[in-house]
């Protein structure tokens, strides 16, 4: 292979593109910062050079801490457990760590087996922690037993001392210690940048604590390491012993994964005979505030795409070449200031060479190929570009191509207190680790304002990048102050109407401080939105708090014991210093000059009349498509979540029809971006498929098993703070697939949310025995959604820190479809009309058809049970593993509350508790037929017939019904029976009824043991998502208390066997 080296002192000018060179490392300059890559190395080579402030050595990491440096001196340890000690005491430090960049990239569950995928593991390419975890627990637990001590007196936290996090801490530190005198020997910081690999053929490894004169040929370690003064560094060498042929890579300055492996061209058992060095530019530095001297350019501690695409361009075999897609690591945000920087420095010293690479890899030749073409205007260059979407961000904005006077949208995390009697420093700190807690929704930025005895603290998700966005936001004069959680559509309008106010900056929500200050507390009806916000005015100390029509966005609200007054985006912010706290009610507002709460939100629909507007399907299409519309007001990468069904199907149909008149087009180009999960094989990944082609989205599928599922059950229940079994299913694949989608770097997801709800999409609907009664249910399930699925749709993707927007809940079109008469909607079979046929009609379009047929008429299938049906009975035979039937007799006894009914139940209630613990067919008309009627539209089509009138899939059901499967099969295993028998003793409230449900509630009660915690989850008997009064309309449902679509009897086609009936 050919590497052209591109050093950062030739401009494009004087760089002699006909020079191909191979690099060594003896090339690098003392002290500087760059990337390695060395394979089939001569023995006694010099692999590479490290500053000394690169390696993290027990003597570094004392001397940033006399605390530790006193008490590890008190003991007498290993290297390798010194610098475990050390390495979990920087983790718990957090932001307060010298390391803090390097340690953004650790888990925060350390159970390497458990936790992780098997790609994860291999990823990871932790040996010694897989080692340490399967073959030597008793030599790692005598090892953590002997320092316990040690991190008992340096009061670390029990999460830090435990015996999980010890092997994964021990594992990455002794897979990545160098060889030098040990009585410097250190760690290579970032751990995640220095892997010392063994050759493949040889077995002998000797212990991380043998001496030097250990290490001759025997030696597994390709390196052998010394400090030498004349380059004031650490060199590396390949160790005398090495054999001819035998691999290395060294990479300093990057992430290293078993991805990033195959990139650089290092493939086991092949020996590809090259070196690369690419030189970074004294220039090019960190602008935050750890070390200048740090190996990362990026700013939170993650690769650089743009140096790693460069990296591996050059030093790339062509037979091994990826995609570039596949550089960034997780979570990896290209679009940020020092990427902007490096792409600049790109641009101007390698050009020429970019220009003249070949590729046989279609995203680069793709990437490489648009920098190739004359254009004749920038805006030319960029709508090129703007089909890469991630890969393009970076350049795009080096060059100035993207428009920053945006708007500064932001979903975020917020936590506010008002009337401390306690105002201390100590207090600030209190405050501002509680709302770290919420971090995950606000990755970007944290912000705390103290005002007298009132503290707003605010954790920012920038849905763009000005850094005039930043929250706290106030009024002129800054005597009102506001933290806010949400999306204002209609900002621009509100503008208007506030001419005479001056505003700070570019954000959206600015307008609540200045709306209050012109009206009083009497603007909240004029937000068309979905937000949660917290407000204070400083003129008379007063404060206000409000949440969103439906309750898109969570917020909760808590009492101290000093009769101080909380607010918080999530429970976990609240639940150990409030002694009482619940679920702020949606459409409702606090003020403390009343000190209660008033509902500002009253449509017409919730009165007892019975809507009678006749049905009218443009009425309601052109309603939606506004309300799709309006939600394409974004400045970042984003996409649709596609499930296949007819609600999402949907949303992606019309968003794609009116991608080109959008903001999001502008930014964000044409080809809409469309995202489904699900178990192999399953009904929705079919489904999606078939639709993405026909939209001609750029779709992308994502599989887990139901292993995956059950690993993912804590972390879940955590996140969304339940133990509601429905919830719990379809959580936890839009939980697994939202970590894969901000992984692409895409911020915001469209979703279908609340169509079941206001068409009475889910199967139980059948049986809805007249008008009234239908569209009392529907009110009923409107007023519940924030405990539902609004609380599913919003804390499964923040918990990644991406936004979900959900045009169905619309003010505006909420309103238009609640006034449709309610007969219009039911289910009759006898006249072909099956579930949500008014909007499936509604998109009926045969001119110009929004979804092919089949896809506009397939029926429902439950999120969990659409992923695949294995899915919910692997929940629930984990659940009966672990709930026994007693613990289930005596739930009632346990959790008086919400008595859990089932194992599953059981099982999740026991996880909540533990992070809560204070926590109190028979005629043919499908469900939301008016929806469905409202869009099929026979002259232009919105979606094919078999689409708009496909019927429901519940959310779980639909990503595989092996997945509800799995989930009961995992929950049988773990709950037995006398647990259930007995649950009404362990959970006397909400008591669970099936092991599955007993499954999560242990889960939730180990996160939240609180009774109030408890009290903020609904409880009673549900079929199919119904409320406990819609269980009356059929006898038989009481027989099989289970949320899927399939314990509808007689309404959904794969329904259970009433003779198969399983109630746990």
């Amino acid at each position: 292979m050919r590497i052209i080296y591109a050093g950062g002192g030739h401009s494009r000018a004087n760089l002699n593109i006909s020079r191909i060179i191979t690099l060594s490392a003896e090339f690098l300059p003392p002290g500087v910062r760059g990337l390695c890559a060395a394979r089939d190395v001569d023995k006694g080579e010099l692999i590479l050079k490290v500053p000394k402030s690169a390696l993290m050595t027990s003597q570094s990491l004392m001397s940033n801490d006399h605390s530790l440096s006193v008490s590890l001196s008190k003991m007498r340890l290993s290297s390798t457990q010194i610098l475990t000690v050390a390495l979990l005491n920087e983790v718990a430090k957090g932001k307060r760590s010298w390391w803090y960049p390097y340690l953004t990239q650790f888990p925060t569950n350390y159970d390497v087996l458990a936790s992780f995928d098997e790609f994860e593991i291999q990823a990871l390419q932790l040996d010694d922690a897989i080692w340490a975890a399967e073959k030597a627990l008793e030599k790692a637990k005598m090892e953590w037993e002997s320092a316990k001590t040690v991190m008992e007196e340096l009061m670390f936290k029990p999460h830090y001392m435990s015996f999980k996090a010890w092997i994964w801490a021990s594992a990455s530190i002794s897979s990545r210690t160098m060889h030098i005198p040990w009585d410097a020997a250190g760690c290579f910081c970032p751990v995640g940048d220095f892997f010392n690999y063994a050759a493949p053929d040889e077995e002998q490894v000797l212990s991380e604590d043998s001496t030097n004169a250990d290490m001759g040929a025997k030696s597994l370690r390709l390196t052998d390491g010394v400090f030498e003064e004349k380059y004031d560094a650490y060199c590396f060498y390949a160790r005398r012993g090495y054999k001819k042929g035998e691999q290395v890579l060294l990479s300093y300055g990057t992430h290293t994964n078993l991805e990033l492996l195959e990139h650089y061209g290092f493939i086991l058992n092949e020996n590809p005979n090259d070196k690369a060095y690419v030189l970074l530019p004294s220039d090019i530095h960190s602008l935050c505030s750890w070390p200048a001297d740090s190996l990362y350019i990026d700013q939170i501690g993650k690769p650089s795409f743009a140096l790693l695409a460069a990296m591996r361009l050059w030093a790339t075999p062509t037979h091994l070449q990826k995609s570039v897609r596949h550089v960034a690591c997780s979570g990896s945000i290209v679009s940020n200031a020092n990427e902007i920087i490096v792409m600049q420095w790109l641009i101007k010293e390698c050009y020429s060479v970019l220009k003249i690479f070949t590729t046989s890899v279609e995203a680069d030749a793709s990437l490489l190929s648009v920098l190739d073409t004359e254009f004749e205007s920038a805006t030319e260059l960029k709508n090129a570009l703007l089909e890469l979407i991630g890969e393009s961000c970076a350049f795009l904005k080096a060059n100035g191509l993207l428009n920053d006077e945006i708007s500064g949208h932001e979903m975020c995390g917020i936590l506010a207190v008002f009337g401390c009697v306690d105002c201390s420093q100590a207090k600030r700190a209190r405050i501002i680790e509680l709302s770290r807690r919420l971090r995950h929704r606000g990755p970007d930025w944290s912000g705390l304002h103290s005002e007298g005895d009132s503290f707003l603290a605010h954790q920012r998700l920038a849905i763009v990048d000005p850094a005039s966005g930043d929250q706290p936001l106030y009024n002129e004069d800054k005597t009102i102050i506001v933290t806010v959680n949400g999306e204002i559509y209609n900002h621009k309008a509100l503008r208007e109407q506030l001419k005479s106010h001056k505003f700070n900056t570019g954000s959206d929500c600015e307008v609540i401080a200045h709306l209050y200050e012109e009206y009083g507390e009497d603007f909240v009806h004029m937000l068309d939105g979905m937000f949660s916000f917290v407000l204070l005015d400083t003129r008379d100390k007063s404060y206000i708090a409000a949440r969103d029509a439906i309750g898109i966005t969570p917020l909760y609200m808590g009492w101290g014991l000093d009769g101080s007054v909380w607010f918080a985006s999530e429970m976990k912010a609240l639940s150990d210093d409030c002694e009482q706290f619940m679920s702020f009610l949606p459409g409702h507002i606090y003020s403390s000059k009343t000190g209660g709460l008033r509902r500002w939100y009253n449509p017409s629909w919730y009165s007892e009349r019975i809507p009678s507007t006749p049905y009218d399907p443009l009425v309601l299409r052109h309603a939606f498509e506004k309300a799709v519309i309006k939600r394409l007001m974004t400045d970042v990468p984003f996409g649709v979540l596609l499930s296949g069904g007819l609600d999402s199907s949907l949303v992606a149909a019309v968003a794609s029809r009116h991608l080109t008149d959008s903001e999001a087009y502008c930014q964000w180009g044409s080809q809409l971006h469309t995202f489904c999960i699900g178990l192999k094989g399953s009904p929705d990944l079919t489904a999606a498929k078939e639709v993405a082609k026909y939209l001609g989205t750029r779709h992308q599928e994502f599989y887990f098993t139901v292993q995956e599922g059950i690993d993912a059950l804590e972390d879940v229940i955590y996140h969304i703070e339940t133990y509601d079994v429905t919830t719990i299913r379809a959580s936890t694949p839009m939980f697994l697939m939202s970590r894969k989608i901000k992984s692409l770097g895409v911020k915001m997801v469209l979703s279908g949310e609340g169509s079941d709800e206001l068409f009475g999409g889910y199967l139980y609907f059948h049986k809805a025995p007249n008008k009234e009664e239908f569209h009392e249910e529907t009110c009923r399930k409107i007023k519940a959604l924030h405990l539902y699925d609004c609380l599913r749709a919003n804390k499964s993707t923040s918990a990644w820190g991406l936004e979900a927007r959900v045009p169905f809940l619309d003010k505006e079109f909420i309103d238009v479809a609640m006034s449709i008469d309610p007969k219009e909607k039911m289910i009759q079979r006898d006249i072909g009309r099956i579930e949500k046929w008014v909007l499936r009609k509604a998109f009926d379009d045969e001119e110009k058809p929004y979804l092919p047929k089949h896809i506009l008429y397939r029926q429902k299938e439950q999120f969990s049970d659409g992923v695949g049906y294995s899915w919910i009975d692997g929940l629930k035979d984990h659940a009966n593993k672990l709930v026994t039937d007693s613990m289930l007799t005596n739930a009632n006894f346990v959790y008086p509350e919400n008595t859990p009914a089932t194992k599953e139940a059981y099982y999740y209630r026991t996880i909540f508790e533990k992070f809560f613990p204070k926590i109190q067919r028979d005629i043919g008309r499908i469900e939301k037929w008016v929806l469905r009627k409202a869009f099929d539209d026979e002259e232009k089509p919105y979606l094919p017939k078999h689409i708009l009138y496909r019927q429901k899939e519940q959310f779980s059901d639909g990503v595989g019904y092996s997945w509800i499967d799995g989930l009961k099969d995992h929950a049988n295993k773990l709950v037995t029976d006398s647990m259930l028998t007995n649950a009404n003793f362990v959970y006397p409230e909400n008591t669970p009824a099936t092991k599955e449900a007993y499954y999560y509630r242990t889960i939730f009660e180990k996160f939240f043991p609180k009774n109030a915690a408890r009290l903020t989850v609904p409880g009673g008997p549900s079929v199919a998502c119904s409320t406990a009064k819609a269980v009356e309309w059929d006898a038989s449902w009481s027989k099989n208390l289970d949320p899927s679509g399939r314990a509808a009897l007689g309404c959904h086609e794969a329904a259970y066997e009433e003779d198969a009936v399983d109630t746990k």
